[in-house]
Parts: C-alpha cells; sequence; structure tokens
C-alpha cells in the first residue's frame, strides 16, 4: 500500500519519528510531575536552590543545592546528579526531580548539583555525555577556591565528590566515571557514584532508540550502553552502589552491569542492591535495612516522661494493649479549674511507617507543646514499625488506641488523667506524614463503625503520606504484603448492538445516526463573531498527537484590566458523536459565555471508535492542564492571557460531557492544577452507570475498563470525597433514563465526606438534554447562571440573586451572656436604611460613653447587622468596651451596585450625628452617646467603607462629632490608584489588623505605609493575627487573636512602638523568608520583619493591684525615643523625693517595649515593692536600626532624665518626686548590656547632677570570641549567639567588639557606681558570662563592690514569665517597707532596700 505523508516510520517508548523526519515526543510518565518549577529557599528543610550557567554554546544549565550551614568552617561532601529522561524528556528541573535532589542534600547533609543536558533531537547523543562532562569539570574547577559559584568555593569539599544518577542518568554517570579513570579530573576527587535503575543495552527496543537517538553509535556493542572491560576496569571512583527495580525491564541490564564491573579486575568495592525506598533498602537475601534518620535528627533519640516547669504540662506513659504491644504518651497541661473537661488530641507521629516514635524527644516536644498552646489533653501513639511488624500494623495499634481512649467515656477506664479531665464529645485526630495517612484511615473507621461513648469533632492531616509518588507507593506496598493493588481486565470483543452504534462480527463498527432533532445541528461550523452578542469565538491546537482542540469565547471586554471567569465546558454525545464545533454546542456555549459574561473553552476530544475511551477524558486532561498553563500570563493562548481569571475555573458538561467532568474534578482534587483553581462544577443529565445497555455500551467503548464498577462510571466514595472544588450543581431530567444514576451522584457525594456543597436541580416532566435541542425551552433558564461567586451569591439569569450566605437573622435583644442591649432602628424606608444599637448595662442613667459607628463586611454583596455573626460580635465588643454601638444596614450589590453602599453608610452617619445636641430621634443616643469621642469600625468591605466614611467626614465635616480612630479589620482593598484624599483622614488614631493567612493581608499593611506617606499626622499601627485566615473573628468573637477595635485599650493612648516598614514588592511575595530567628523574629524578602513576641501592648494605667501610677512621655520624637514613667501613687504630696530607677528592657536589642505586658507588670512591681520612681526606656530596635542605635537612644534618654536635676524639667513627676542623688541603672539581657555600656558613659563622660548609686544587670547579654566553660560543651547554641549578636550590629568587629564583650573595653573601670549586683541563672548559656563581668570588674580600676547572684533551677529570664517569683528572688519582703537608705554592701539579695 502506498504511504501517507504522515505515515510513522519508527515508534519508540519515548517518541515517534514520522516519514518526512519529524519526530513527536510522548508526554512523560503519569505519574512523574513534570512541570518545570523556579529554584527557591525550602523554609521546612532549610535547603536553599538557585541556577547556574556551566556554558552557554552549548547550553548547559545546572541547579544548586545547599542544605543549612551549621558550621561555615566545615566542607560538606558534592553529589552531581544527572537526571533520567530516556535521553529526550524535559524534566530536569521539573517538580519531581527538584524534590528528589532538594531531599537527598537535606537527608545526607551535602551540596547537590543537578545536571540539564541536552536532550534528543534537539540535541542527539553523545550531547547528554559531553553535557554531563563539562557539568562535572566546572564542579572541579572550584577546586583552588575562585570558581565562578561561591557556593562551591565557600562550602564544597572537592575532594568528596559524588557522581549518581536515575535510568538514563545513570548510564550517563557510569561513563562520566571512566572518564576520571581514563583522564583525570585535576582538583577534585571521586568517592563513589549510584546508578539507581541504569539504562544500559539488553532490552530490544531500548536498544534500537538509543542508536537512532545517538546517529554516530558503535551498533549493539556500543561502550556506553555495553560498557567494555577496559572502561570497567579502570571506573575512577572507589566505590559503585547500583539498584535495580524487580519489575523493571533494565533489572537484568543493570544486574550484568555489577557482574562484569566485579570480574573487570577494578579495585573498588560494588553493591547491588534489589529494593531501595526513601526509608530503607531490601538485599537479595530479604534483609531489610532501615536508614539511619538525617543527619541532624538528634531529636529521634527516645526520652522518658517527665513534667514541664516551663509549660506545666505533665506526661507519663500507658499501656494500650501487651498483644500487640501498644502504648501511648499522655500529656496533660496545668489544670486550673478541675472541673473543666479538656479537648482530647490523638497524635499519631510521622516515619514513614518504619521510623520515628511517640517517644522521640522530637515528637515529645511537638506534642507537649500542642498541649500546652492548646489546652488540651493530648495522647500520642507508639504503633507498630515496619519491618518488625508490617503494614497494616500501624493502623490496627492506632484504632485500638483511640478505643482504649473511647473507654473512659463512662470515668471507669484505666487512666485517672482521661477519667477526670478528658471530654470525649470533644475529639481530635491528628498526624503527619505517615501519621497523616493513619489519621484519615481511622476517621473513616470512626464514619463506619462509629465510637460508641465518644465522639470525634476534626482532623488534622499534616503533609499526608497518600498514593501519587511512584516511589513513596511503590514502599507502602512493599511493606504492606496484602495490599489491594490491581490489575485492569478486558472484556471480550462481541457483537452486539448499543444506543448509538453496533458492532458487526468482523469488528467493524457502524455509527448509528445521532437523534433526529440532532441531525441538522451535529454539523459543524467555523468559529465567528456574533455582532448581536458581541462574543468572538476562535479555536486553538491543545495538542497535535494525540489531536485535542478547544473553541474558545470570549464576551465584550468593557474593562480590561478586570479578569473574567473561566467555564471549560465538555460536550455530550455518547463518546461516540457530536462536536464541540457543531453549530448545536457553539451556540450552546456562546449563549453561555455571553449570559454568565465568562470565557468559555469547549473542548473537542476523541470519539469512539476513532480512538477509544480513555482517549476522552485523557484529551480533556490536557486541555484543562492547557488552560492552566496560562496562569503565569504567558500561555500559547492571548485571550486566556490577558482576560482569565484562573482562580475561578468552572467545569461543566452534559451526558457524556457530565460524566468527563466528575473525572476532570477528581483528577484535579488527586493530582492538583498548579496555577489554577476549580471553583464549582455542573454536570447537566450526566451519563452514570446504572442503566444496563449503557453500561454495556460504555465498557465495549473502553477496553481496559474495570467492569460494572469502574470508577469513571460508578464514582468510588474516595474519588467523590476528593473532588477537586467547592460546589457542585447536577441537573436531572424526570423522563430521562439517567435521571436515578445523576440522583445517586448526588447522595453519594454527600455521604462521601467531601466537604462542599452540592445541590440537585429535577427538570419535571423532560428528557435526557432537552435543552441541547430546544435551548429557549422556559426549562432551559433554570440552570443558566449568569454569576457564580461561590460561597458568597449567584446571580441567574431571570435576574434571581441567591446569596449564599449570611442570610440568616438574629432580632434584637437582651443578651443574658453580655447583658448588652440591641434594638433596630429605620432611617430610610424608601431606601430600606437601618441600623442596630447595642448598649452596654448602665451603673449611671446619665453616664456618657464613646461611641462606636461599625459597618459589617461581606464582599459588599452579603451579612446584615442582624445576622449571627455581626449581631454576636457586636455585643462582645460592646460589652468589653463598654461603649455605645451603633451597626449600619446598607443596601448591598449587586441589587445595588456600589457606591451605594457609600451613600447608605454617609446617610446613617448624618442621621447619628443629628444626636450631638441632645436631640435627635433616638433617646439611646441623646442620653449615653458622647459625640466628643466617636470611633468608626469595620471589617473586609466594611473596613473599606469605614476607611471612606473617616475621609469624607474630613473632606466635608460632620457637625458636632469628634472622631478620634478608626479601626480596618481585614480591610478590603486592591488596586493601583490612590485617593489623592487619603491625607484628609479625619482622626488621629488608625488600627489596621490582618490576619497572617488572609490574601487581603499585605493590602492592610500597605494602607499604613501610604498613611505614613501621604501628609496624614496621626498615628497608624498595624496588629497581626498568627496563624488565621480573613474575618476569622467572626466565628469565634471571643478567641485571643479576636481583634476588638476597643476605643479604651486600642486607639485612645499613643503607642510609642516603632512597628515595621513595610513596603510592597512585586518581585517578592510576603511568605518568602530572608531571615527565620525563632522565637525572635523573621525578616521577609521584601523587607517586612514580623516580631514573633514582645509586640502586645498595654496602655498606661493606675495599676490597681501595685496602686502605681504610670504615663508615656516623648523624648525625641523625630527619632521615637520615648519612655514609660512610674509612680507610686503615695508619693504626694510634692516634697516627698524618692530614688529613681531608670530600666532597660531585654529583647536581644530586636523585641519588646516597655509596654509589653511582661515589662509594664515588672515595672510596676519593682516601683511598689521598693517604693522608687521608676523610668523604663524606649530605643530603637535592631534590625530596623541596628546597634549601637539602641545605645546611643538610652544616652539621650538619660541626657533628657537628668535635664530635671534643677526640677525645671518637661516633666512634673520626675521634677517634684526625683532624687537625682540616689539613682540607679538596672536592666536584664540585652537592657543589662545597655545599662553596663551606660555606666562606664556616664563615668567617662559624665552626667551632671546626677549620682548613679548601684547597677542590677540580670543575666546580661555579654559574649565573647573566646568560649567559656559552659559555651564550649554547648557550641550549636553558642554558634546561634555568635549570629544573632552580628545581625543586630551588622558593623561590628565581632564578639570581642567592647560592646558585646566588655572584657575588651578599656574604660571598664570607670564604671560610675559603687555597687553592681550580677544576677545569673543556672540554665542560662549566659551564666558565665555574668561571673566573668564580676571577675572583670574585680581586677580592673574599678573601686566599687560587685556581687553574683545565681538562681538555681531556672534558665534565661525566667522572671519574665512571673514576676512575683524574680522578685522573691531578688527583692525580699523584708525589705518592702523600710524607705530607700543605702546599698547594702553585705547583702546578695537586694540593691535597693
Amino acid at each position: 500500500m502506498a504511504a501517507k505523508e504522515n505515515e510513522i516510520t519508527h515508534e519508540f517508548r519515548f517518541f515517534r519519528v514520522y516519514k518526512d523526519g519529524t519526530v513527536e515526543l510522548f508526554k512523560p510518565p503519569a505519574d512523574l510531575n513534570a512541570q518545570k518549577i523556579a529554584p527557591f529557599d525550602d523554609p521546612t528543610t532549610g535547603v536553599r536552590s538557585k541556577d547556574a550557567v556551566v556554558s552557554t554554546h552549548p547550553p548547559v544549565p545546572v541547579r544548586i543545592f545547599l542544605p543549612p550551614i551549621a558550621d561555615p568552617t566545615r566542607k560538606l561532601p558534592l553529589l552531581l546528579y544527572i537526571t533520567g529522561s530516556g535521553f529526550c524528556l524535559d524534566i530536569a528541573f521539573s517538580s519531581s526531580y527538584h524534590h528528589i535532589v532538594a531531599t537527598a542534600a537535606a537527608e545526607a547533609n551535602v551540596i547537590a548539583v543537578s545536571v540539564k543536558y541536552g536532550l534528543f533531537p534537539t540535541r542527539p547523543i553523545p550531547g547528554c555525555y559531553e553535557d554531563s562532562w563539562a557539568a562535572l569539570q566546572w564542579v572541579a574547577s572550584h577546586a583552588s577556591g575562585s570558581g565562578p559559584e561561591p557556593w562551591l568555593n565557600d562550602h564544597a569539599d572537592l575532594h568528596r565528590v559524588f557522581i549518581a544518577g536515575d535510568s538514563c542518568g545513570g548510564n550517563i554517570t557510569h561513563t562520566l566515571l571512566s572518564r576520571v579513570g581514563k583522564l583525570g579530573l585535576p582538583g577534585a576527587k571521586v568517592v563513589g557514584a549510584v546508578l539507581v535503575h541504569p539504562f544500559f543495552a539488553g532490552v530490544r527496543k531500548i536498544d534500537e532508540m538509543w542508536m537512532y537517538m545517538c546517529p554516530g553509535n558503535e551498533g549493539s556493542e556500543d561502550p556506553r550502553m555495553k560498557p567494555a572491560a577496559e572502561d570497567l576496569a579502570r571506573l575512577g571512583c572507589e566505590r559503585v552502589l547500583v539498584f535495580v527495580a524487580e519489575n523493571d525491564y533494565f533489572f537484568r541490564p543493570g544486574s550484568n552491569y555489577v557482574e562484569e564491573l566485579k570480574k573487570s579486575g577494578w579495585g573498588g568495592n560494588v553493591e547491588l542492591i534489589a529494593h531501595e525506598f526513601p526509608f530503607f533498602r531490601v538485599y537479595k537475601d530479604g534483609t531489610v535495612e532501615l536508614f539511619k534518620p538525617p543527619a541532624a535528627d538528634a531529636a529521634q533519640k527516645k526520652i522518658t516522661p517527665f513534667d514541664d516547669p516551663t509549660t506545666g504540662v505533665r506526661s507519663k506513659d500507658a499501656v494500650v494493649s501487651t498483644h500487640p504491644p501498644v502504648s501511648v504518651r499522655i500529656f496533660l497541661p496545668p489544670i486550673t479549674d478541675p472541673t473543666q473537661k479538656l479537648p482530647i488530641l490523638l497524635y499519631m507521629h510521622g516515619g514513614g511507617f518504619c521510623m520515628q516514635s511517640a517517644f522521640s524527644s522530637r515528637y515529645h516536644n511537638i506534642v507537649a507543646n500542642a498541649a500546652a498552646e492548646a489546652n488540651v489533653i493530648a495522647v500520642s501513639v507508639e504503633y507498630g514499625l515496619f519491618p518488625t511488624r508490617p503494614i497494616p500494623a500501624c493502623y490496627e495499634d492506632s484504632w485500638a488506641a483511640l478505643q482504649w481512649v473511647a473507654s473512659h467515656a463512662s470515668g471507669s477506664g484505666p487512666e485517672t488523667w482521661l477519667n477526670d479531665h478528658a471530654d470525649l464529645q470533644r475529639i481530635f485526630i491528628g498526624g503527619d506524614s505517615a501519621g497523616g495517612n493513619i489519621t484519615h484511615t481511622l476517621v473513616s473507621r470512626v464514619g463506619k463503625f462509629g465510637l460508641p461513648g465518644a465522639k470525634v469533632v476534626g482532623a488534622i492531616l499534616v503533609h499526608p503520606y497518600f498514593a501519587g509518588m511512584r516511589w513513596d507507593d511503590e514502599m507502602w506496598m512493599y511493606m504492606c504484603p496484602a495490599n489491594e493493588g490491581k490489575m485492569a481486565t478486558k472484556n471480550n470483543e462481541i457483537t452486539h448492538e448499543f444506543p448509538f452504534f453496533r458492532v458487526y462480527n468482523d469488528g467493524t463498527v457502524e455509527l448509528l445516526q445521532p437523534p433526529p432533532a440532532a441531525t441538522a445541528a451535529a454539523q459543524k461550523i467555523a468559529p465567528s463573531d456574533d455582532p448581536t452578542t458581541g462574543v468572538r469565538s476562535k479555536d486553538a491546537v491543545v495538542s497535535t498527537h494525540p489531536p485535542v482542540s478547544v473553541r474558545i469565547f470570549l464576551p465584550p471586554i468593557t474593562d480590561p484590566a478586570r479578569k473574567l471567569p473561566l467555564l471549560l465546558y465538555v460536550h455530550g454525545g455518547g463518546f461516540c458523536f457530536d462536536s464541540a464545533f457543531s453549530s448545536t454546542y457553539h451556540n450552546l456555549v456562546a449563549t453561555t459565555a455571553a449570559e454568565a459574561n465568562v470565557i468559555a473553552v469547549s473542548v473537542e476530544y476523541g470519539l469512539f471508535p476513532t480512538r477509544p475511551i480513555p482517549a476522552c477524558y485523557e484529551d480533556s486532561w490536557a486541555a484543562l492542564q492547557w488552560v492552566a498553563s496560562h496562569a503565569s500570563g504567558s500561555g500559547p493562548e492571548p485571550w486566556l492571557n490577558d482576560h482569565a481569571d484562573l482562580h475561578r475555573v468552572f467545569i461543566a458538561g452534559d451526558s457524556a460531557g457530565g460524566n468527563i467532568t466528575h473525572t476532570l474534578v477528581n483528577w484535579v482534587g488527586k493530582f492538583g492544577l498548579p496555577g489554577a483553581n476549580v471553583v464549582g462544577a455542573i454536570l447537566v443529565h450526566p451519563y452514570f452507570g446504572g442503566v444496563r445497555n449503557d453500561d454495556e455500551m460504555w465498557m465495549y467503548m473502553c477496553p481496559g475498563n474495570e467492569g460494572s464498577e469502574d470508577p469513571r462510571m460508578k464514582p468510588a466514595a474516595e474519588d467523590l470525597a476528593r473532588l477537586g472544588c467547592e460546589r457542585v450543581l447536577v441537573f436531572v431530567a424526570e423522563n430521562d433514563h439517567l435521571f436515578h444514576p445523576g440522583s445517586n451522584y448526588v447522595e453519594e457525594l454527600k455521604k462521601s465526606g467531601w466537604g462542599g456543597s452540592v445541590e440537585l436541580v429535577q427538570n419535571w416532566g423532560l428528557g435526557h438534554c432537552f435543552h441541547v435541542f430546544d435551548p429557549q425551552h422556559d426549562k432551559a433558564k433554570e440552570f443558566e447562571v449568569a454569576l457564580d461567586f461561590s460561597p458568597l451569591l449567584k446571580v441567574y439569569k431571570d435576574g434571581r440573586v441567591e446569596r449564599l450566605m449570611g442570610c440568616d437573622v438574629v432580632p434584637p435583644c437582651q443578651d443574658p451572656a453580655t447583658n448588652v442591649e440591641s434594638k433596630d432602628v429605620v432611617i430610610s424606608k424608601d431606601d430600606d436604611v437601618s441600623v442596630r444599637i447595642f448598649i452596654p448595662k448602665l451603673d449611671d442613667p446619665s453616664q456618657k460613653l464613646p461611641l462606636l459607628v461599625y459597618f459589617h463586611g461581606g464582599a459588599f454583596c452579603i451579612e446584615t447587622p442582624s445576622s449571627p455573626p455581626y449581631h454576636k460580635f457586636l455585643n462582645s465588643i460592646v460589652s468589653k468596651a463598654h461603649i455605645v454601638g451603633v451597626s449600619v444596614h446598607y443596601r448591598r450589590a449587586p441589587e445595588h451596585p456600589v457606591p451605594i453602599a457609600y451613600e447608605d453608610s454617609w446617610t446613617s452617619l448624618k442621621w447619628v450625628a443629628s444626636h450631638f445636641n441632645g436631640n435627635g430621634p433616638e433617646e439611646w443616643l441623646n442620653r449615653h452617646a458622647d459625640f466628643g469621642n466617636v470611633f468608626f469600625a469595620g471589617d473586609s468591605a466594611g473596613a473599606n467603607i469605614a476607611h471612606h466614611m473617616g475621609i469624607r467626614v474630613g473632606t466635608h465635616g460632620l457637625p458636632g462629632v469628634n472622631l478620634e480612630g478608626i479601626a480596618l479589620v481585614h480591610s478590603y482593598f486592591w488596586g493601583l490608584e490612590r485617593d489623592p484624599n487619603l491625607g484628609k483622614l479625619a482622626c488621629k488614631r488608625v488600627l489596621v489588623c490582618v490576619a497572617e493567612n488572609d490574601l487581603l493581608k499585605d493590602r492592610g499593611w500597605y494602607y499604613k505605609e501610604l498613611l505614613e506617606k501621604c501628609g496624614w499626622h496621626g498615628v497608624v499601627e498595624v496588629m497581626e493575627a498568627k496563624g488565621e485566615g480573613h474575618v476569622f473573628h467572626l466565628f469565634n468573637p471571643d478567641s485571643d487573636n479576636a481583634p476588638l477595635p476597643i476605643p479604651s485599650q486600642k486607639l485612645g493612648k499613643p503607642l510609642h512602638s516603632t512597628p515595621p516598614s513595610y513596603t510592597m514588592d512585586s518581585t517578592s511575595t510576603n511568605s518568602e523568608v530572608a531571615y527565620d530567628i525563632p522565637p525572635i523574629l523573621k525578616v521577609y524578602k521584601n523587607g517586612r520583619i514580623e516580631r514573633l513576641a514582645g509586640v502586645e501592648v498595654l496602655p498606661p494605667s493606675l495599676d490597681p493591684e501595685t496602686n502605681v501610677e504610670s504615663k508615656d512621655v516623648v523624648i525625641s520624637e523625630e527619632d521615637g525615643i520615648s519612655a514609660r514613667l512610674f509612680i507610686p501613687k503615695s508619693t504626694y504630696p510634692p516634697p516627698q523625693k524618692l530614688p529613681l530607677l531608670v530600666y532597660f528592657h531585654g529583647g536581644a536589642f530586636l523585641i519588646e517595649t516597655p509596654f509589653s505586658p511582661n515589662y509594664h507588670n515588672l515595672l510596676n512591681n519593682i516601683v511598689s515593692r521598693t517604693n522608687v520612681i521608676g523610668v523604663s526606656v524606649h530605643y530603637r530596635r535592631a534590625p530596623e536600626h541596628p546597634v549601637p542605635t539602641c545605645h546611643e537612644d538610652s544616652w539621650v534618654a538619660l541626657k533628657w532624665v537628668a535635664s530635671h536635676v534643677g526640677g525645671n524639667g518637661p516633666d512634673e513627676w520626675l521634677n517634684n518626686h526625683a532624687d537625682f542623688g540616689k539613682v540607679f541603672f538596672a536592666g536584664d539581657s540585652a537592657g543589662a548590656n545597655i545599662a553596663s555600656y551606660l555606666g562606664i558613659r556616664v563615668g567617662t563622660e559624665g552626667l551632671d547632677g546626677v549620682k548613679i548609686e548601684g547597677i542590677a544587670l540580670v543575666h546580661p547579654y555579654f559574649w565573647g570570641v573566646e568560649p567559656l566553660e559552659c559555651e564550649a560543651k554547648r557550641a550549636e547554641q553558642a554558634a546561634k549567639v555568635h549570629q544573632l549578636w552580628r545581625f543586630s550590629c551588622p558593623s561590628t568587629t565581632g564578639s570581642d567588639d567592647p560592646i558585646i564583650n566588655p572584657g575588651k573595653d578599656p574604660n571598664l573601670g570607670n564604671l560610675a557606681c559603687g555597687r553592681v549586683l550580677v544576677c545569673v541563672a543556672e540554665k542560662d548559656l549566659l551564666k558565665n558570662r555574668g561571673w566573668y563581668y564580676k571577675e572583670l570588674l574585680d581586677k580592673s580600676a574599678w573601686s566599687g563592690v560587685a556581687e553574683v547572684v545565681e538562681t538555681k533551677n531556672e534558665d534565661h529570664v525566667f522572671h519574665m514569665l512571673n514576676p512575683n517569683s524574680f522578685f522573691s528572688r531578688i527583692y525580699p519582703s523584708k525589705y518592702e517597707d523600710v524607705s530607700v537608705r543605702r546599698i547594702i554592701s553585705n547583702s546578695p539579695e537586694c540593691i535597693v532596700a
């Protein structure tokens, strides 16, 4: 027969070749994530990565992976990795290989270099060998430390080079070793090589493919494919490790390689491993060798239970079962109320089912912290591990532990802690990695079998170990001998007649005519621009082999900056007829695009019998992935790049297309869809199993089907449970034979545990796909959604708006929990504008209270003041802040588009203002609202409104109203344009609340930055809630993290903290961490600094417990220097003079302020017990203001204090009551460092009128290059102190800088006091530095007396957690009532008596 133009001349495993020489590469295997990713720094493992260029001609890039560097002086081995690819697939920088090599770098603690070599057909073999050799030589060029790549110069030990590769990368690895042995590698030494399933000769088809890719090959004996004995004998390394897989066609060639290497006379050591998994390997004799944990995992060591004095958490072990052995470790947090029952957390540790332990220090600490922070009883399960006890032992043991926990429901179980304190109606199950997998199995069993006496409320799966990675899947199946892996079965071909085709004896398939009504409409038409609707259409090619194309429909674009949702439509036709290009489906999808204002992509997939099932699924999946490829804006189709919002993708289809739609959302849930988010799916009269003729027809069209239970026709529960969308809409028709399968699908989906929302729409009296054949039918309009903004609302074609949340209503009432009363008031009946007013219980009927006007959120579309979340939230605010609250009900979009919400809110504000003179229509406001003390607040869209109202008041005025402040909670801001009137904001205080996991978080920080730059003269502060999402507080207004816009606490007092600056950076995301210093702070690449401690602020006050009064004073407004002053209330009348204590807070020079609860409470106690005046200095902190800025600021503060010596300073408390002849300095940690520094500076430079009597240094932060005794024993911690000092003081000369090492300060003997008390803690790494400081003083020219007090069994700044504990040790009660007389020279217990 004559050959066709596109006849295939060669077909190999990875590509085919056509007669004209064209090479068509196949896709990578389905289990390999071939999507390329950029290098990044992994916050979990600490591995950093970047790309480097070895050569431009030819192009040879590499990706370098650097593990965390604990010791900069220590060089690490180097691993050169050659990826597999069949010599032709572009997967070197894919997600899979990035993960493999990064993991190797982390776990083996090596620098890894992954090579991207030239691929066939662009660069035929031997390009791959030459490129890899060039990469190895490039690595060796760093031997002198002057190569082009700093990471290799600084950290690589090139006398310990390893080369590894898998598949064809293993083949290349051999060739590199041969060249090293033959030609040498100056400057470097290759120690060993690892060949994983190497690609060698011995499989005919593979051999032929290699020879085709290598035009200059030497035939079947080519030494690159069949290594010659002389090449083997001179391999340039000492050890070779070869892995082979039993079911791999390369098993025999790989095994032969080892045998030939042994016989060659090579002097090294070679080892063959038959099974290699991530956590263990199996030898031919069946021996299992577990790998050691990563080098950093010293926390693998088991520890005994103990009671933690820091957190108060107690722990003990209990036995669940002896045969088999199952035990648990129980953690009990402090019990403050013995009658209170606590939730239970059952925790399953990770470790690949074969390592780790509930009793390891790592998991002990993890679960103990969870118990402390979440206030739960935690039970950590010690289950059986492979190989001692193969899977399913882990599942059975964990199930036994859960049942054992539940046995305590009656209060008579074997464990007292659970009987007395556990609430078994609030059980949570959690686990990480393998433990996450076990967690799923447990909650599945609870759903299936129940758990008598107990209730599982929730589950937490942390990085769960599920199927999807081939190596992990194979490992699990090996560990579980009785796994349920299945092989598909085929049906025999038979002669049959089906609804859409018949089959003859010779196998011929005859398609039958489509239904008569569809025959004319089935004719294909070309894409066109519709002048009526304005919808444009065009065709695009997704793939040529196999042929997959799509038709794209673009509605009129009125705003080019606005992105539109995308609808992927999959047509019906029994998997064997119809087309996305038919007039029927062209018109149907074009109409949808016009009416719903979406970009629609209609898929032309392969049909039976030309392309049997599963072609339809694979083609549609390819189309969906093609759509997602436009997420970066650089895909092949401009319409999608410019206008598609790929975070709002919908998938829909009718009949067979409905079936395919289900499979697509299942695959999205299983495999993910990088760059895109599928919001919802619509299945119209879906073709599912349950009708015998249809089932048989589908199975005939799908030769590799799995029978009547095939999950594509009868969706399995596990597939339903993981659907990759949030909402599903299913249509069924009463007269359709698929009515029951479609209805059953909805029922099974509801029962599956899937977390989304499903809705069933029934078309009564109608048949299958009536809308396709009669688009004008009235019933067809029922499922024509114009706009779908799930989970907020849907707008239908008929104009109906369906709000999906925020619809419930709570009537106004007297709230029994808060005693707050509420009522509704109509402001404009015509415009439906009203308010709900809240008032707390009043002891004084004439009392005036601050007024809060609140604007609810809901994207301008949903919610009201009367919905349960907002009613409850306002009750909580009004009760806690003791204010009057007015919650505004404005009209909502889309019926009333923005800016109507702003106008209604302005109307409400003017109505509120009408009460300022006491003559308004509402008595609560007339009598009790203080219009000189008004605040605005709102969340999300309501915060947007509050902001606009603040600007409008500043621009237009609001007579009688003084706007004190505005609180914006999780503000809904977007875009690039700036309001020119922003500087007119009509208040002096703004509080912006953001949540760490909220997409809008950065907009809140950016708003702060805009305010500071726009000319507005107020104070703005940002508060960030850790671990929370958008408007989390509405679901739990009593949460400790809940942002309560309370005037008296947040907006009524100036805050002298200096929050970090924040700059919007388009090149860096908010989550990219540049420096992580737990538990102190994080510095992000975009410049934002996130302090993890010491950020909470208390206002100055009269403390009711100590009777100490405090106030804040500004020392330098320009530099942000201030102080908080403390005075005993009993000080009056003015003639009484008291000693003066100047205090410098700690915090590593990075965190804390005098206004934090810790230091505020500490100073209250000091001032009360010692009867002194306290000045707590607020200095600027690093890293924004590096050391020594804090020392200079503190010196400025001291000079300001000294300005009061003559009684003429700016502060009356100091003028009237401070005795400047009795001044003391004190500080803790970094503050003690500052106190010492200032004592020396006063002694050197003087401070007129001030006499320093003594200095107290509590756990002082001193350091030095030469380690002291305990520091040498704790080298890792000591290294961190060195690093922390350099971080806070980049300009330092090192750890012997006189600022940090007083032993290097030549002026130490000038210390300007006669007494020094140094307090140290037994367990503190800095303890010896405190003793050393005393030794230095004693040896210096200083003539005073220094004493050291050491606190046993305590650690660094323990007293900050309990100020009373501190004073019981440092300021004993026997001195409390004595006036300040003198420094007691013989008492190591106090400095002031």
